[in-house]
């Protein structure tokens, strides 16, 4: 679960640094449940987006669920 959520968290902070990939979503699957600060993610369709510089909006396809790191 670690090595899973390390790859996850380095994934996400090589995505926040491409600053071409800030103007539209980008659309994920997570194939296993996950964690982001003290909010359970469900694996499933996330989209990826970045609404400034400083941090990226982690929300379901669904719409149910939504982290901003």
């Amino acid at each position: 679960m670690f090595n899973r959520l390390s790859v996850l968290l380095g994934t996400l902070a090589l995505i926040a640094v491409v600053p071409a990939l800030a103007e539209r979503p980008m659309t994920v699957t997570v194939p296993f449940d996950f964690k982001v600060g003290v909010t359970n993610m469900l694996a499933g369709d996330y989209q990826l987006s970045f609404p400034n510089q400083s941090s990226v909006l982690i929300q379901s396809a669904d719409y149910r669920q939504a982290r901003s790191l």
